[in-house]
């Protein structure tokens, strides 16, 4: 099995929380159907997420939220070849109140406020698994 991570960002109408974690949940249980695995970082305006797993699975995968009316203005960061998952253990990890974790993104953001579309793909997997080791911590 070839593994891939994507990497993306994009916009969305400021989901109420509640909707966002519906969406997460649906998302969760479907990728872990489809071995992928994955993390996403959210607040009232942008997704930043990774996803991984069979090459075949997600690009699907991307391929369908491309075309799903919750997203726009999607930016593809890094599509790459992995040699093994760094989110192995998440169907869809989350952190949703990226205001409590001010520490984690002053230390990646080149902007105090968390805006997706400015971050390389090194600046937004630090991110994420930043977030990532937050949740595995508590």
């Amino acid at each position: 099995m070839d593994l891939i991570q994507i990497i993306y960002a994009s916009s969305h109408n400021q989901m109420p929380p509640n909707a966002i974690r519906a969406m997460l949940q649906q998302a969760s249980t479907a990728n872990q159907n489809n071995q992928i695995s994955g993390f996403v970082c959210a607040d009232n305006y942008y997704f930043l997420q990774a996803i991984e797993g069979d090459a075949y699975q997600v690009d699907k995968l991307f391929a369908a939220i491309c075309n799903d009316t919750r997203h726009f203005n999607i930016s593809l960061i890094k599509r790459r070849a992995i040699p093994q998952r760094d989110f192995a253990h998440w169907g869809m990890g989350a952190v949703l109140q990226l205001e409590t974790h001010k520490h984690l993104l002053e230390s990646v953001l080149p902007e105090p406020e968390f805006n997706p579309y400015q971050l390389d793909s090194l600046q937004s997997i630090a991110l994420l698994k930043g977030f990532m080791n937050l949740k595995t911590l508590r």
